[in-house]
């Protein structure tokens, strides 16, 4: 798909003023003259080996430029949700607990403003008003933990507020179940009750949709690291596909498919955990 958008990567090494003798030679020496089956072909003969080819912009190899980056991206993504799981979870079981309260529609409101923010605008907004007024977090870059702060909140926004809706709901379905009755009957107090036997059972929902809400971060990325200029895998897919860079598009987006498919491995593993009358051959 990337090789239908209007550019030729061969045009933008050139230059502008280039002549089309020069562009062709360009074209030669990066294989793009020929036909776009033999160089997916060679583009997986290369793969079996652990070969992504080199950049078209900065000639080195992808694999190498991608290791630092992915990293930078796997560690904003893994503390994002860990917000998000964390205080999502919270929301949602105190919303079903006091469901049908203020404190309930105070949730949910909240809820429903987190999902309805684009990231882009909560971005610049927490840089506005943390960065640039008050002066208190970095806005830009990384470095220190302080670094960490406003990437990892704005693309943590929008799962916290679908993981709060998912865990209410398995909540509340949950907390009507008769074995729930009967702790209550037995004089188990409620604390217990909610932690001890209803969360552990409202976990599968909120497992499912936290696997996938990790997958949307590694998507949700590029705008965030593009807008907070975070050194990570978002930031580098834009700038390769402006620069028309095929290669580094291409293991970009194989490495992310490969982390999304490891994540929801891990989610069907944590369901036998999460709920022992799973059993898996």
């Amino acid at each position: 798909m990337v090789r239908i958008i209007p550019g030729d990567p061969a045009q933008v090494i050139a230059g502008e003023y280039a002549t089309k003798e020069t562009i062709e030679l360009i074209r030669k020496q990066l294989g793009l003259d020929r036909p776009l089956h033999i160089q997916y072909m060679d583009f997986i003969v290369r793969l079996l080996s652990g070969d992504l080819g080199r950049s078209i912009r900065t000639t080195a190899p992808v694999l190498e430029e991608l290791k630092g980056r992915y990293v930078n991206t796997l560690i904003l993504t893994l503390l994002s949700m860990a917000i998000a799981f964390s205080i999502g979870t919270v929301a949602g079981m105190v919303s079903a607990v006091k469901w049908n309260t203020w404190i309930d529609y105070v949730v949910m409101v909240g809820a429903m403003i987190g999902v309805s923010m684009p990231v882009f605008w909560l971005g610049l907004l927490l840089i506005l008003v943390f960065s640039v007024r008050l002066g208190w977090l970095p806005s830009v870059g990384k470095g220190s933990l302080a670094h960490f702060i406003l990437p990892s909140i704005t693309l943590a926004t929008i799962p916290t507020a679908i993981i709060a809706r998912i865990s209410r709901a398995s909540m509340l379905d949950v907390v009507q179940q008769n074995y729930i009755m009967t702790a209550r009957a037995k004089g188990l107090s409620e604390p217990k009750i909610v932690i001890k036997h209803a969360l552990r059972n409202a976990l599968i929902p909120i497992i499912t949709v936290g696997g996938l809400q990790m997958g949307n971060l590694l998507g949700g990325a590029v705008v965030t690291e593009t807008v907070f200029a975070w050194p990570g895998m978002g930031r580098l897919l834009v700038n390769s596909v402006i620069a028309r860079d095929y290669p580094m598009v291409q293991g970009a987006v194989l490495l992310l498919g490969i982390t999304v498919i490891f994540i929801n491995l891990l989610v069907d593993l944590a369901y036998a955990f999460t709920n022992p009358r799973i059993r898996y051959a």
